[in-house]
């Protein structure tokens, strides 16, 4: 007995723009991102960090005492500053978290992996012609911003684009995590995983400090900057930061 022929339903499939973004946030996007551990290496050499249960509480105090006060409301006011096409905002914005970088390896980060970007974006021709232009006038972009730069560019939303910047930052800490310590793929995966619920509750905090503007935002992480300084003289390393 033949059964009858079933039409399947129509699946769910992603927008462009949500593609787009996944290809953004991936750690294949050739930045040099995989170069940089943001201290991480010097907290394991110092002995700070060194299973599991370390390493998801040392990264964890970074995306919530660090990104979500400085990096993610840079990152809104970037796109905001995109959007509007503010010239002298983007030249603030850019030079006030260059500034915030405490060391010289910090600075080279950010701006290697923006001109990177950049270079990356005007060759897949992302950006228009005032966008390319917005860039140009930039001296020495920081990564955050071109990230912005890009979402806008791909018409991605400035929220939905955040949670993106913030798990590509998160899955390089695990990613570095890895390499450094014996905690394994499941472990790093397990980390990634946990503390990937906390990027919705960071985005609703770095808004917060958005909207006030600037003098909202804060970088007083003594003992993260200790450690990022004395990396840079530290004998052996697997990374630049």
């Amino acid at each position: 007995m033949l059964m009858p022929v079933v039409a399947p339903s129509t699946p769910a499939v992603m927008t462009l723009q949500q593609l787009r973004l996944l290809q953004l946030a991936s750690p294949a996007l050739p930045v040099g991102g995989f170069s940089y551990s943001q201290g991480l290496e010097a907290a394991s050499f110092a002995g700070l960090v060194t299973g599991i249960a370390d390493t998801r509480a040392w990264i964890e105090a970074l995306l919530t005492r660090i990104l979500a006060r400085l990096d993610a409301p840079v990152f809104l006011l970037s796109y905001q500053a995109f959007a509007e096409a503010s010239g002298e905002g983007l030249e603030a914005l850019n030079q006030f978290y260059i500034a915030s970088r405490d060391t010289e390896a910090a600075r080279d980060e950010t701006r290697q992996m923006g001109w990177s970007l950049a270079q990356l974006a005007q060759s897949l021709d992302w950006f228009d012609r005032e966008q390319a232009a917005q860039i140009a006038r930039l001296a020495r972009p920081a990564y955050p911003l071109v990230f912005a730069s890009c979402a806008l560019a791909l018409e991605v939303p400035s929220d939905a684009a955040l949670s993106a910047y913030l798990f590509a930052w998160l899955e390089g800490q695990c990613i570095s995590a890895q390499k450094l310590l014996p905690i394994g793929q499941n472990g790093a995966q397990g980390i990634l995983f946990d503390l990937a619920r906390q990027i919705p509750a960071v985005g609703l905090a770095a808004s917060a400090r958005a909207r006030v503007g600037l003098t909202a935002l804060e970088t007083l992480a003594p003992h993260w900057s200790i450690l990022a300084a004395r990396h840079e003289s530290q004998y052996s390393k697997m990374f630049r930061s």
